[in-house]
């Protein structure tokens, strides 16, 4: 994964797992980039917890269940697939300019 990835962070690196923020803060400060510059992309309920209590932008792709109310409030986009939240990047990139790291 190394090849794809220019920081790892896994659950076996932090002391609080997910809905706490650390795993996401953690990539963040490997990335050398702050929390509102990064997208995180969930499934769960303690993943878009997580994400949002770091201060990242969470986009959601429903797998197993669908988000209620409250947490639709919290999300910055969902998406039905990740052929969406691939063309969304590429297209925010596109009117940014600004370059997805990972």
């Amino acid at each position: 994964m190394s090849g794809y990835f220019s920081v790892i962070v896994c659950g076996d690196m932090v002391e609080k797992s997910k809905p706490e923020p650390e795993i996401y803060l953690k990539a963040c400060e490997g990335l050398q980039v702050r929390p509102d510059e990064c997208y995180v992309l969930e499934d769960s309920k303690s993943g878009i917890l997580s994400g949002f209590k770091a201060g990242c932008k969470v986009i959601m792709v429903p797998d197993l269940w669908m988000p209620d109310d409250e947490l639709l409030k919290i999300i910055y986009r969902k998406f039905n697939d990740l052929d969406e939240v691939k063309d969304f990047l590429a297209e925010n990139r596109a009117k940014t300019g600004e370059s997805i790291q990972g």
